[in-house]
Formats: C-alpha cells, structure tokens, sequence
C-alpha cells in the first residue's frame, strides 16, 4: 500500500459547474522512504499541488474533484477535521520561504521546544535541551539556537525548519523550493540535510522545485508539470535519459548545457 495516493486531482476556483481549472487531473503515489520530485516552470501549479497536499488551499482555491487517500484513509478535502493531528505531524510542509513559517517574536530554539512539548509531551527542560541538539544536527551553534529569525540569514532559517522536521518526524515532508534563493555553499548544505533526513529518517518527501538538478539530486521518481497537468513520469535516470516531452526534453538540454556535455 501507498503512503499517499493522489488520484485524478482538480483544483480550481469559482462557483461550482463554473469553475475556472488550474490543475487537471493529477496522479501521484508516494511509498515510505520515497523522494518524490514534481518539476515544472513558474506558473504551472506546482505549489498549488503541494497546498492541496498538506490541507492548506484557501478560498477561493478548492479542491474540485479527485481524492487523496494517506495511509489508505480518504483526506476529505472539505474537512477541518480531517486535518487535525495531521497537518505538521504526520504531513508537514517546508515553505519557499522559511520567514514566513517562523514566528519572528520567539527565539528558535523555544519554537522547537513548543514542538516537541505539544507532539511528543516532553516537559520544557528536555524539549528545550533536545531543540539545541537539534539545531546543532544541522549545523547551527548554540548561540544561534537562541536568536530570532530576523537575526538569521535565510540558509539559517531553512536549517530551523529542517531541525523542526527532525523533531517532529513527520511520515511525509513536502518541501517546497527549498534551496531557493541561497548561495552555492548554502543551497549545496540544504539539499545534502534534507538527502541525510530521507536517508537515515525514511522520511518520504515530495520536492517541489523548478530545478531539474535538485530533483536528481534528491529524488527517485520525477512527475514533470506543465500547464496544470502532468506530462511526464519516470524515474530519474529514465527521465534524463530519455525524455519524452518538448519540456522535459528542453529541461534536460539546458541541464547538460550548463554542465558542459
């Protein structure tokens, strides 16, 4: 059995009947352990999908037909209810920008401890021990554990939510672009702690990227995303090897362009 199955997802907004349709059709499945890569330009809905997944469309976007089943149980989209006990524990999301899914009044280590005392029950003085351990894990050093966001740099505060995820250990992680924006050094240490966390953890994960590099880097499997639909699946070497759409086939020219084959 699939971890997540995702079965012929449409999302759009409007007034039933009337619905205007940014995604069509979407089949994914993801197994325990498995790193997932959806790849496509701007604009083609891929982090539509990934809201959808961890429950967090808003109006006017909805879920307009299709099912999404984690651990064999129907997510009823329409739902609060569903997504109690769910959300940021079993499915946890990795936001583009890992400002805006941090509290900037609190420091980071006491976000991490409020974590692990509300999932797991630690009382403070071991949440608060265990969120320093944490942070060092990824590479954050005592003195920074006790800083605020705004006071780290954006490679930093990724390594937060990379700790949080440590924490929580979700069963699925879905990491939206989540090297974007850093420098060689910093982008190179992100995707290597969220390999270590697929690898050691048997976190599953679906990344969310534009880059066809990280994609290969991190993941087994690749579903391309053009336009709202998917327009191709395979594994990666399959897929940069032999790829089948005009898109995927540009993808994989530049890739080869700018590494110099």
């Amino acid at each position: 059995m699939n971890l997540l199955e995702v079965s012929q997802l449409c999302i759009g907004h409007g007034r039933p009947g009337m619905e205007t349709r940014l995604i069509e059709n979407i089949d994914l499945s993801l197994k325990n352990g498995e790193a997932l890569g959806v790849v496509g330009p701007s604009g083609s809905g891929k982090t539509l999908i990934a809201f959808a997944l961890a429950g967090l469309l808003s109006r006017p976007l909805r879920i307009v037909s299709g099912s999404i089943h984690f651990r064999g149980k129907v997510l009823e989209h329409d739902n609060p209810r569903t997504w109690w006990g769910l959300r940021g524990r079993e499915i946890l999301m990795l936001f583009q920008s890992p400002a805006s899914a941090l509290n900037s009044l609190v420091p980071v280590q006491d976000q991490i401890a409020e974590a692990l005392e509300d999932v797991k029950g630690y009382r403070r003085a071991k949440a608060l021990m265990q969120s320093i351990a944490l942070l060092e894990s990824v590479g954050l050093t005592s003195d920074k554990a006790k800083a605020y966001p705004f006071q780290l740099s954006g490679g930093m505060r990724q390594r937060v939510l990379i700790a949080l995820a440590l924490a929580l250990e979700p069963a699925v992680l879905i990491a939206d672009e989540p090297a974007v924006g850093l420098d060689p050094i910093h982008h190179a240490e992100i995707l290597h702690l969220l390999k270590r966390l697929n690898r050691e953890r048997r976190v599953a994960m679906i990344i969310i990227t534009h880059d066809l590099r990280t994609a290969s880097f991190l993941t087994h499997r690749v579903v391309v995303l053009c336009r709202g639909r998917i327009v191709e699946s395979a594994s990666v070497p399959e897929l940069l090897q032999h790829p089948r759409h005009p898109y995927t086939q540009d993808m994989v020219d530049s890739l080869r362009f700018l590494e110099g084959k």
